[in-house]
């Protein structure tokens, strides 16, 4: 596996565990937030969105040759599916651990950091390995 793809998403999967609270908030974004603000709110707020993604995604295309500014942001976009997914998955309601206690139904009991850093280290492996096979191929 590589070790950088490693890297970025253990520190990814760590700082988004340190706060509970931001993982949620992602979470509900999309499924709340963004389904009941007025168009002109959620269209600035999209704005500043894409501005923010699209920066994140060049500084990590610069700390990781040969991913492009639009690998990098395309990334984040996926880590930030991931917690919204996995936040449903993993912080579960008093009633649901209590089902997911029952026998054979444990595997629905995720841990948030370690379920982020495995399927995004994963995703990040992917993601450089199609950058670099893109990279020999334009090099021909």
């Amino acid at each position: 596996v590589d070790a950088a793809a490693a890297s970025i998403a253990g520190a990814a999967a760590a700082g988004l565990a340190a706060d509970p609270v931001l993982p949620r908030l992602l979470a509900e974004l999309h499924a709340v937030l963004e389904r009941k603000a007025p168009y002109e709110e959620a269209l600035a707020f999209k704005r500043r969105l894409a501005e923010a993604v699209e920066k994140a995604g060049a500084r990590l295309a610069a700390a990781l040759p040969p991913l492009s500014a639009g690998d990098g942001a395309r990334f984040i976009l996926y880590i930030y599916a991931q917690v919204a997914g996995l936040v449903g998955q993993s912080d579960l309601s008093p009633f649901m651990r209590k089902i997911c206690a029952e026998p054979g139904l444990e595997l629905f009991k995720l841990d948030f950091e370690a379920a982020l850093f495995e399927s995004s280290r994963a995703m990040l492996a992917g993601i450089l390995k199609a950058a670099r096979e893109r990279g020999r191929g334009a090099a021909r």
